[in-house]
């Protein structure tokens, strides 16, 4: 279910730290400002790509900026948790 970030446009996103979580055990910490220095920055260059090249964004898409956490190998059965404090999680289940 997609939940909306009360107030984003005033929040410090680049600071925010993730913590991810492998089957309730700790695997990586990381925040934006660290991978990318703020997420809007790579949205911004796609968004603009994409209009100039007239492909555009649409409504409903899903769009990630990368990985903030480094990338793991996720292993059949894994349940992996994204924990961003106060804007939320995100997790998945590999079959």
């Amino acid at each position: 279910m997609e939940k909306s970030i009360a107030d984003w446009r005033n929040r410090d996103i680049a600071n925010q730290d993730v913590i991810l979580n492998c089957n309730g055990a700790e695997r990586r910490r990381g925040s934006a400002a660290e991978a990318i220095d703020h997420p809007l920055v790579p949205l911004t260059w796609l968004a603009n790509e994409l209009s100039r090249t007239g492909i555009g964004l649409k409504a409903g898409q899903t769009i990630s900026t990368g990985t903030l956490t480094g990338m793991l190998r996720p292993k059949a059965g894994e349940t992996y948790v994204a924990d961003f404090g106060p804007l939320g999680t995100v997790s998945a289940t590999y079959a």
